[in-house]
């Protein structure tokens, strides 16, 4: 379906670079005169939004940290995890997710973010809680971040 911004047609699902489909749709999302989507959604059982940027659209491959990069808003009033309040500090957007329950990638160190143990990292081999929680490479909008918005030559891939 397209109706003017709006645009479904052909879409698979976008997925994390563990192959889990992390979903089949975004709720809200708006396609730019270049092709790039932005898309907003809502972080199941929480409050909080994610922003989903897919640089070539709706082009394959469609996974996170290779062609779509994802962003959360964080606030004091926002919390997941069982009503758990996890905040940075100060309002805004952040490059990245969150490891668990725990900081906003953002905080976290290029080799931490690039590491197998960091939930949902820029790592193929980053824990996903076993796919009941798919994410992985959620972190690679925040390594990124740290490389000056730039993709260096040992950026994963």
């Amino acid at each position: 379906m397209s109706d003017g911004c709006w645009v479904t047609d052909g879409f698979n699902g976008y997925y994390d670079l563990a192959g889990n489909k992390i979903t089949e749709s975004v709720p809200y999302s708006l396609v730019l005169n270049n092709g790039m989507i932005l898309g907003i959604n809502k972080i199941n059982g929480t409050n909080i939004l994610s922003y989903i940027v897919d640089i070539n659209g709706s082009k394959k491959p469609n996974k996170l940290g290779r062609d779509i990069f994802s962003f959360y808003i964080y606030s004091s009033s926002f919390s997941f995890c069982g009503g758990a309040k996890i905040y940075p500090g100060k309002d805004g957007l952040y490059p990245g997710g969150a490891h668990n329950c725990g900081p906003a990638h953002a905080f976290f160190s290029r080799k931490e973010l690039l590491s197998a143990s960091l939930v949902r990292g820029c790592n193929k081999k980053a824990s996903d809680f076993g796919g009941n929680r798919p994410g992985v490479g959620t972190a690679c909008a925040a390594v990124i971040a740290i490389d000056g918005w730039q993709i260096k030559d040992d950026y994963p891939w």
